[in-house]
This record gives C-alpha cells, sequence and structure tokens, in this order.
C-alpha cells in the first residue's frame, strides 16, 4: 500500500464529503450532477449573505432603538 504524506490531503467540507464521489442516479450524467453540486453550493452561499446582512440589520435596528429611548428620556427629563 502506498503511503500518503499528510500535506497531499486536502481537508474536506462537509459538503465535499456529502457530494463526493457521487452515485448517479438512472441516466445521470457526472456533469448534470456536477451542475447540481455548482447550484446547491451557490444558493448556499447566497443563504449566508443573506443570513449576515439580516443580522448587520437588527444591529441597526438595535442601535437606532437606544438612540431614540435615549431622546425620549431627555425629553422625560
Amino acid at each position: 500500500m502506498p503511503r500518503v504524506k499528510s500535506s497531499q490531503l486536502q481537508r474536506m467540507s462537509k459538503l465535499d464529503r456529502f457530494f463526493g464521489d457521487a452515485p448517479l442516479v438512472g441516466d445521470e450524467t457526472q456533469e448534470e450532477y456536477d451542475a447540481f453540486r455548482a447550484k446547491t453550493l451557490s444558493t448556499l452561499a447566497a443563504i449566508k449573505e443573506i443570513e449576515r446582512r439580516n443580522e448587520e440589520a437588527a444591529e441597526q435596528l438595535k442601535r437606532a432603538t437606544r438612540m431614540i429611548e435615549g431622546e425620549f428620556k431627555q425629553a422625560a427629563e
């Protein structure tokens, strides 16, 4: 059995393990599967970006709310 140096190994993501060496179904081609994988990864990247923007918007809303609350406190004093 040939030896493989650890530096030759590539770290696989969870998705790479899921998608790697996929058993093709029916008359599915490797190209069709690769396109499906690429679209899935692209969609997941878009979802992460949406989540990041939502978190950013939530932080902006919190800051605005604190600022308005501060103004109401000053007006009440």
